[in-house]
Parts: structure tokens; sequence; C-alpha cells
């Protein structure tokens, strides 16, 4: 168990919060905010790079954004995932993890319904857990830059295939897979990234806010996580390689996960610049879910500009917020 001191020593988010809950490596964060709003939102980022995207900056976090317009929210963070981690399966990940983190949300707000929120893989994984719950009309579930159909995955897909990835062997060798291999692997997706950002900033570090921006990017950046093993491999091999979640095969608890039992409101957010989950790999979950409530909605930015750079508060932040203005009372 991650205790406080030392979750507040790897988290680097600047929205102030409290730790309501703690299971194994996974702590449960709740913002300071002024509550306006019945529905809680529960944010869910990726497993394998840290949750503090999502509260970056003071002029680029959503968590700020949310809590600032009235609402009670929650981030998961997955915590940092050691050797004794690499049995987590995606299924544990959704009963054992998500299952609760709801409960305990829904406890705290004393409130039945509430707003899903998912970033990258943490869409969908909140994805799964919506299906196999049968997220009902009453509650929200936004997505950002979360893939669905894994066939649209990109040049990430075509590395994933069996023939060109041996992910038993990776898992074998080093039970999870490591960060620095993760972070490789991003890289070669984007090699100039980091380059660009630094030119881009050369001519602004005489600003104290664009100093603070480019230092907190950088620490994320280069801030990656282990993938546990065991989860790593079924996601390579049931998503990229067998997209079963596309073709409704995939199984959690016993039971195959349909997006079409998913009632909730839906947002489902892309971004066309995107290198690591490209829009039409995102969008195909509009044409898959149940619920009579869809919207789609493109943003500028990139992967992780979309959430955290300039394009989130001019675009994303008054896209969500608008949208769930109507859907949270």
């Amino acid at each position: 168990m991650i205790a406080p001191a030392q979750l507040a020593s790897t988290y680097f988010g600047v929205t102030p919060y409290e730790i309501v809950m703690q299971h194994r490596k996974m702590t449960l964060l709740r913002f300071d905010s002024q509550r306006v709003f019945a529905k809680p939102v529960l944010m869910i980022p990726a497993l394998i790079s840290r949750s503090y995207i999502l509260d970056l900056t003071k002029n680029a976090s959503l968590a700020t954004a949310l809590t600032q317009a009235g609402y009670d929210v929650y981030l998961v963070d997955w915590g940092l995932p050691g050797d004794e981690d690499a049995g987590l399966s995606l299924e544990a990940i959704i009963l054992e993890y998500i299952d609760a983190i709801v409960e305990r949300v829904r406890d705290l707000s004393e409130s039945k319904q509430l707003s899903v929120l998912g970033y990258c893989m943490g869409g969908t994984l909140a994805v799964l857990w919506s299906g196999y719950r049968k997220l009902s009309k009453a509650n929200n579930l936004i997505t950002l830059a979360a893939p669905y159909d894994f066939a649209e995955g990109g040049i990430l897909a075509k590395w994933c295939k069996e023939q060109y990835l041996e992910i038993d062997r990776i898992t074998e060798v080093f039970g999870n897979v490591p960060a620095n291999l993760v972070e490789t692997v991003f890289t070669m997706l984007r090699p100039t990234a980091k380059m660009r950002a630094a030119v881009a900033f050369s001519g602004s570090y005489r600003n104290s806010e664009a100093v603070a921006s480019f230092r907190a990017m950088d620490r994320w950046a280069n801030d990656w996580t282990a993938f546990p093993g065991k989860a790593a491999r079924e996601w390579i091999e049931h998503f990229y390689q067998a997209n079963s979640l596309m073709s409704r095969q995939i199984r959690i608890g016993g039971r195959k996960i349909d997006a079409r039992n998913i009632k909730a409101a839906a947002l489902i957010v892309a971004a066309p610049g995107d290198a690591i989950v490209p829009a039409a790999s995102s969008r195909a979950l509009q044409y898959a879910i149940g619920s009579r409530d869809i919207t789609y909605q493109e943003v500028g930015g990139g992967h992780i500009g979309m959430v955290a750079g300039k394009a989130a508060k001019a675009q994303l932040f008054p896209l969500i917020l608008n949208w769930l203005g109507s859907r949270s009372a």
C-alpha cells in the first residue's frame, strides 16, 4: 500500500486533494471543490503513464477546470507497478479496482449516478467497466483519445501484430513490460516530439508561466511506468491482435462485453492529429454504443496536447463542461 507521504512524492498535480481510498499501489484522489452538481466525475487515466497529465498545470488541468465549475472530482492514480504486480489482469482491474472505486465514489458523493471519464487506455477501461455493468442512461461516459477499434490503431497497431511483437517473450523475461521499453515505443511513434517541444519553448524562456508549463510537461513525458505483465499480454493479444472489443468477444467476469449494453449518455472525443490513438479508432465507439445520447467531437492538440496543452483550455475543457452541464443535475 502506498502511504500518503509516498504518493505526495510521486504525484505532481496542481489541484488540492485528499486521498480517499487505497488498494495495493492504487490511490483514489478527491479534489477540493465547491460542489454545485449532483453527479460526481471519476477520471481514469492510462495504466502506463502518470495520472497527473489530467492535472498538469494551473492553466492546463482538467481537474481544476471541473472543480472550479462545481463538480465533485475524483482521479485514479495507478501508482508504480513492481515485480509483484506482474500477475495483475484486465479482469482484476475492472472487477477488483474500478468496481470498488466506483462504489467508493458513490458513497462519498452520496450519488448513485456518476460521470466516468477515461483518457487514452483509461477510456477503454471505462468502456469495459461500463459494458460489464451495463451503465444506465442516468449516468455519463466520456472517452478522450480512447482506442476502441484497434484495427484503426495506426502505426502502433502494426507494430503490435503477432509477427512483430512477442509479448509473451517480453513478459517471460521481465515479468512486467519495463517502463523504459514502454517509453521507447512511444518515442519511436513521435521521434521528434521532444525536440520540437524544446524548439517551441526556446523563444519563451523568459516567460515564467511558459517555463513552468514546459517543466511540468517534460517531467510527465519522462515519467513512464511499467505495464503489469498479464494485463499487457491481454491488452496486446485481445485488442491489438484480435480486436475482440470491437467484435464483442472479450470476456470480463464470464460476461461478453458488448458496448450496446451501455445506455449512459456518451461524449467521445478524439484528435485528428493523434499519432498514438488515431481518431478513427476512437470514433468507432459512437457506432457501437447502445446509448441514445451520443456526441462525437474532434479537438486540436494531438494525443497529449488535447488534454494538457493550449488546445485543452481553449477547446476540450469548454466542450466537456458544456456537455456535462445539462447532464449532471
